[in-house]
């Protein structure tokens, strides 16, 4: 059985639903082309669903949990700069 969350969005609860590898697709791709289109909001949000994950990652990485914020940091800045160059890979 596959894990369900819930989040608070402007028009009550969305389901998240990951697929087979753990991406929550449904609720991530709209919050990227709204950050796309200059939505700070959006990509706040985006990186709220993602950032503990990637704090976890850096962290097995790094060993070092302010190294491993400062890493993250980094890179959601350059996420936010380069959403205007991000294109749809098909997925593998």
């Amino acid at each position: 059985m596959r894990a369900r969350r819930t989040l608070m969005g402007g028009n009550g609860p969305e389901t998240m639903d990951p697929d087979e590898h753990g991406r929550n697709t449904r609720v991530l791709r709209p919050l990227v082309e709204q950050a796309q289109s200059g939505d700070d909001e959006a990509f706040t949000t985006l990186a709220g669903l993602v950032g503990d994950r990637c704090l976890a990652i850096a962290y097995r990485i790094l060993r070092d949990v302010s190294r491993a914020e400062d890493a993250v940091q980094v890179a959601l800045v350059a996420a936010w700069r380069e959403l205007p160059n991000l294109r749809d890979l098909p997925m593998r």
